[in-house]
């Protein structure tokens, strides 16, 4: 073979092996390749991007061309993430791993743990993708209603109602209050109170055992001190992000409710100021709804009875219901409506009492 021959060959085989490796090499990081993963939809389509986060049933994702765009998680049939991604189960798991399509319907696989296994996750047990650092939660409020005459009329009134509530990985702790002065020309025309703290801990997706303790004061009912314990199933109904995909005017009015319902079996404890004390064990129902059905304004209806198991006459129930409407950060005033009903009230009480409050509150936390 002439000089020029052999050139020739040895010019298109380093051509054939540079072409070869670049084909073969794996992407870099950084890549375009190595750094997007893809999200499949209901429709078939599919998109190539990077999860951000998943937050109230919303994927923030982001394109290689730099652009960020929500999607409804609902419509999401599959996902991959090539890079390793923080996943939160609803019972409150966390765990980080690359994601990739399992082969069953609808759920990805991910690592568990320095051992590497992988899980089978569907994506209906995600409730959150990157969430922000802290695992524990705390959200909040707190109001406060008074009224002052003086003159003629000479009354004095305070009401102050408040909530905390925090969620640690299967747990929610919620803890609450409320108390109630007031008189005229000095006497005590109303005086009333009462603390509850309750433990929820989630056994599966949506159920969970509730512990219950709570006191109650009324001296105007005759009521010295009520002690009432209480245990038994719960079942969150509808959580945030069931509904992403309900607009109107272009906001998801029932993405941010919140609802849940409990029975159980309770122990009371009774002191009254006329009639001595009494023990008796009752049945509880519970129905607790929080809407948030604008950015600015929350209505809310929560209600429990206690029917006895040893006087089937004896039924107790308290309703809550009201609205709360954001007037700046922070900020928002309150109007709030409550009916308690003692079938078998203190001797010479009345078995209905209705209490309207109108106040001024903050609120705090995520």
């Amino acid at each position: 073979m002439s000089t020029r021959g052999r050139s020739t060959c040895l010019a298109i085989g380093v051509a054939a092996g540079i072409s070869f490796a670049a084909a073969t090499a794996p992407a870099q990081d950084g890549g375009p390749e190595a750094a997007s993963g893809d999200i499949v939809f209901r429709d078939g389509s599919r998109i190539v991007a990077d999860l951000v986060h998943l937050e109230l049933g919303v994927l923030k994702i982001r394109r290689p061309n730099g652009e960020e765009m929500d999607v409804e998680w609902p419509k999401v049939t599959s996902v991959t993430s090539p890079k390793p991604v923080v996943i939160v189960l609803r019972d409150g798991r966390r765990i980080e791993s690359p994601l990739r399509p399992a082969a069953a319907r609808e759920s990805v696989f991910a690592r568990s743990g320095e051992d590497g296994d992988e899980l089978t996750v569907p994506l209906r047990l995600i409730s959150e993708i990157n969430p922000p650092e802290g695992m524990l939660k705390i959200k909040g409020n707190l109001s406060l209603a008074a009224s002052v005459s003086d003159g003629n009329t000479r009354t004095r009134s305070l009401g102050l109602l408040g909530e905390i509530e925090t969620r640690w990985y299967r747990n929610r702790l919620t803890v609450g209050g409320e108390y109630r002065y007031a008189d005229d020309s000095g006497d005590l025309t109303a005086q009333n109170g009462r603390a509850q703290v309750k433990d929820d801990f989630f056994v599966f997706d949506r159920w969970y055992a509730y512990g219950l303790a709570k006191v109650e004061h009324d001296r105007f009912a005759g009521l010295k001190l009520r002690q009432v314990y209480s245990v038994g199933p719960g079942y969150q109904f509808v959580t945030a992000g069931d509904y992403p995909n309900e607009f109107l005017n272009g906001i998801r009015w029932l993405n941010s409710m919140e609802g849940h319902a409990e029975a159980g079996i309770a122990y009371f404890i009774e002191d009254f100021y006329d009639e001595g004390g009494r023990e008796f064990l009752s049945a509880r129902w519970a129905v607790r709804i929080d809407w948030p059905v604008l950015p600015y304004l929350t209505l809310f209806h929560r209600h429990e009875g206690y029917p006895s198991l040893e006087d089937v006459e004896d039924l107790s129930m308290i309703l809550e219901q009201g609205l709360r409407l954001q007037v700046l950060s922070n900020l928002f005033v309150t109007f709030q409506v409550n009916w308690y009903w003692d079938n078998k009230p203190a001797e010479g009480f009345n078995r209905s009492d209705w209490l309207y409050l109108f106040g001024l509150g903050v609120s705090f936390g995520r």
